[in-house]
């Protein structure tokens, strides 16, 4: 059975209900779910995740505070994210709970028709593709003093985390630099594409799933869709149409351009703090071939 990992919040839980049911259908395999909070969830609300998924494992952030709370004490920026801002349930809570590999879904991924074969091999990094997330002038200058480097268009509302991947040292030197970013909800996910760019991955978009802040477009071919920001709103006009098997299992793209290969690998980093004023007036220079990324000047983050 497949460990998935999970976070829900109040606002979101109607949305959670009707995504987390889809997924056993969607992947044609046994998912043993493991639901965390932010906090906001009360008695009647994990009452009637229990009747719904009486299979998964439910981790009420009142329940686990004090586990990843003592596994911070030593890491003064994590445990003051952890205490502050609710995404950090996503980047310390599921890591240390899994003490090891594990997959994640964010509550709000609709599928709507089966995707086997959408997760990749075991000991392989995947998560979503979000174009342009970090050319965002409210991230400009914070990602410039970083210096180092960025996993490209990384959107964490799906991730396969392999073993080593998270580093809590890592992570720690990530979070003691986080005070200047302005968009305080983008900590978590750039954390993510912190870490990921220490290694090859796979990246998910569409027309597999579709993950845009943009308005999702009604005639989407796409096989789920991530219902970012203002697309929460219109949840309801994709939710009412039906999961469709009978319309056939849909194949699974991940992006690179690795030719006739099913998987490929994701070498694109956003490299960071080296002739930053260029990279930001030309995209184009953010696409980095293997070749340049080995010739880059060493981050001076923890290896």
């Amino acid at each position: 059975m497949m460990r998935v990992f999970t976070l829900l919040c109040r606002r979101d839980l109607a949305m959670a209900h009707v995504c987390l049911s889809r997924l056993e259908a969607a992947w044609g395999r046994p998912v043993r779910l493991e639901i965390l909070d932010d906090g906001t969830l009360d008695a009647e609300d994990w009452d009637g995740l229990r009747a719904a998924f009486p299979s998964a494992v439910f981790r009420p952030r009142r329940e686990i505070r004090e586990q990843v709370e003592s596994q911070l004490a030593r890491r003064p920026a994590c445990l003051d994210y952890y205490r502050f801002h609710a995404l950090a349930n996503k980047l310390l809570a599921v890591p240390l709970i899994a003490a090891g590999a594990f997959r994640y879904v964010d509550c709000d991924v609709l599928f709507r028709r089966p995707c086997p074969g959408f997760w990749p091999e075991e000991g392989a990094a995947l998560c979503l593709d979000e174009p342009g997330v970090y050319l965002a002038n409210s991230l400009r200058q914070w990602i410039a003093r970083l210096r180092s480097p960025l996993a490209m268009r990384l959107n964490s509302g799906l991730l396969a985390v392999p073993e080593g991947l998270f580093d809590l040292d890592r992570t720690e030197w990530f979070l003691a630099r986080a005070s200047p970013c302005r968009r305080l909800d983008l900590v978590e996910q750039t954390a993510w594409a912190f870490l990921y760019a220490t290694r090859p991955h796979l990246r998910i978009g569409a027309p597999t799933v579709l993950s845009d802040a943009r308005p999702l477009p009604r005639d989407s071919t796409a096989a789920a869709l991530h219902f970012l920001g203002r697309n929460k709103a219109r949840f309801h006009r994709f939710a009412t149409v039906p999961f469709t098997p009978e319309a056939g299992a849909a194949a699974v793209h991940l992006d690179g351009r690795a030719g006739g290969l099913g998987y490929v690998l994701d070498r694109e980093l956003l490299q960071t703090g080296h002739g930053i004023d260029r990279v930001w007036k030309n995209s184009a220079a953010f696409r980095m071939t293997r070749a340049t990324y080995r010739a880059v000047a060493p981050s001076a983050a923890p290896r």
